[in-house]
């Protein structure tokens, strides 16, 4: 019997990063988490598989869920109100299962399903309010024939229930799924996933989700992030030269385009997770295979667009003169920006 997986929390605290004590519900069963978020530096929230852990400000705690199924996705709007989304078993087919947090418990909130004789599962969800949610997964049909086409889910909170979005899909033949999905506001959100060895994005436009040109020809997107509506980022992997490389995208308000990201091993390299704290500051996390030792690490990517400050280098001499009203140098800079200037004058 192989070893037992154990969960892992990880805290930067503006310097460093270090490895933050969690717990783990068996010793003998396989413990994991998926996705993480926080209202505030002592209200955080973490899911993956059947568990949930809670950060108070010191310690992480296993909080009880109220159905052993899986979790993949958890967001909150405040402290009361946090969901989370995944699937659990019934019978012969996975359905979909959303939870939600009203700062005292977690209870089952009702989630639709495109077919009792299909499986459907959610893996990311968002909010842009307390009465506008988005969850997104994938549905397929369950038989004896291997790679049955997965189709995009997207379902979606108003308030009072859950109800399922029309998403589209490259192909009914071809595999679909969304694994994440990120709003800048109601009317403009993203969905990331793939679609059989390709990447997939998805738009809603307020009224419609639409599908997107995705730059990379083979990859898949696991995760997406918006701080505007100019400003998105998504990771992920792609497939190139017999290895996985790690995958970044940035979204300008007009398209998505590549931007290129370190590999710190030559086999496999992925991005599961990204978050920013503004357009110029976003961090992106994963792991890798090191061949040497055959360990899987941890590996963590970060984004800065900061500039560092650059003195101008500019020269002027001019004719000088006794009296008054006498120009004696003079140069403009361009720009709005603060500027470091040194002067220096020589002569008698």
């Amino acid at each position: 019997m192989g070893s037992v997986h154990q969960t892992l929390i990880e805290h930067w605290n503006g310097t460093a990063w270090s490895i933050v004590s969690s717990p783990n519900a068996s010793t003998t069963q396989d413990n994991f988490l998926s996705d993480v978020t926080c209202t505030s530096a002592s209200d955080c929230w973490a899911v993956g598989g059947t568990l949930i852990e809670h950060w108070n400000g010191t310690t992480w705690s296993i909080v009880t869920s109220p159905n052993t199924g899986g979790l993949s996705g958890v967001t909150c709007t405040s402290p009361s109100d946090c969901w989370a989304v995944g699937s659990y078993r019934n019978g012969f087919y996975n359905q979909t299962l959303i939870e939600h947090w009203n700062g005292t418990a977690w209870s089952i909130v009702t989630s639709p399903n495109t077919s009792t004789t299909q499986s459907n599962g959610l893996s990311g969800v968002t909010c842009t309010s307390a009465s506008n949610c988005w969850a997104v997964g994938s549905y397929y049909n369950l038989s004896i024939i291997k790679n049955q086409p997965h189709h995009t889910l997207t379902e979606r909170w108003n308030g009072t229930a859950w109800s399922i979005v029309t998403s589209p899909n490259t192909s009914t033949a071809e595999y679909n799924q969304l694994s994440e999905v990120a709003c800048a506001s109601a009317s403009d959100c993203w969905a990331v996933g793939d679609r059989s060895s390709q990447s997939l994005i998805e738009h809603w436009n307020g009224t419609a989700w639409s599908i997107v040109n995705s730059p990379d020809a083979a990859g898949d997107l696991s995760d997406v992030t918006c701080t505007s509506a100019s400003d998105c980022w998504a990771v992920g992997s792609y497939f190139t030269d017999e290895a996985w490389q790690t995958l970044t995208e940035h979204w300008n308000g007009t398209a998505w385009f590549i931007v290129t990201s370190p590999n710190n091993a030559t086999i496999e390299n992925y991005l599961n997770g990204v978050t920013c704290t503004s357009a110029s500051d976003c961090w992106a996390v994963g792991y890798y295979f090191d061949s040497g030792d055959n360990v899987y690490h941890t590996l963590i990517e970060r984004y800065s667009s900061v500039v560092p400050a650059q003195l101008d280098n500019i020269s002027t001499r001019a004719f000088v003169q006794t009296g008054d009203n006498v120009m004696i140098g003079g140069f403009i800079i361009e720009g709005s920006g603060p500027k470091t200037v040194i002067v220096r004058a020589i002569g008698p």
